[in-house]
């Protein structure tokens, strides 16, 4: 039985890549410009959070510059060892401050500091120690509770389309593929089926 609630079924295909992705959060996340010309990188999500995908990002990154002339996004995650992909398009908002400071929290020491003494994507010299700066920062800063810097901040992709892919195989068919699609028409889901 599917769900009438995409984020129903986001929520357990994720669950069930969570028993065998090493990263199951991770995700391709697509922007352009105000111009249109396309850009795709992979991100780390932050799961569900009040409707909408959350991932941190420099907000001085040609993502967030995007993002600015922009504001329109796309993710998609593919789990091979389920055979599952997942799709996500829709607008995107700033998170709130506060939000920001906790997506900073919940980032790897060594992310923190890199967010902290680098700015993504700027032009380093080609000789830059890029590790030894990094050590020396670690040692510097220890174990003490990091601040967020201005530069590092967040977004939300509000989906207004949902596609879910599932590829399996049977002892019938070599290959089965279901697709389904929701769109967010007046506030509510409408879901069909697609060919495969």
């Amino acid at each position: 039985m599917i769900p009438s609630d995409p984020f129903q079924l986001w929520s357990a295909w994720f669950k069930e890549a969570q028993a065998t992705e090493q990263t199951p959060l991770v995700g391709a996340l697509a922007t352009s410009n105000a111009q249109g010309y396309p850009s795709v990188r992979f991100m780390h999500f932050h799961a569900i959070d009040d409707q909408s995908f959350v991932f941190h990002t420099d907000m001085s990154s040609p993502k967030s510059a995007d993002l600015t002339q922009n504001p329109q996004a796309a993710v998609t995650w593919w789990w091979a060892s389920v055979g599952k992909h997942i799709r996500v398009e829709g607008p995107v908002s700033l998170v709130s401050q506060e939000k920001a400071d906790a997506l900073f929290q919940e980032l790897p020491r060594r992310l923190q500091i890199m967010m902290t003494i680098f700015a993504q994507s700027s032009e380093l010299p080609l000789d830059t120690d890029v590790a030894k700066l990094m050590n020396i920062e670690i040692e510097k800063y220890g174990d003490s509770l990091m601040q967020r810097p201005n530069n590092c901040g967040g977004y939300r992709i509000h989906p207004e389309r949902m596609e879910f892919f599932h590829v399996y195989e049977t002892e019938v068919q070599k290959i089965v593929n279901n697709r389904f699609l929701y769109c967010k028409k007046n506030e509510a889901w409408q879901l069909t089926r697609l060919a495969p």
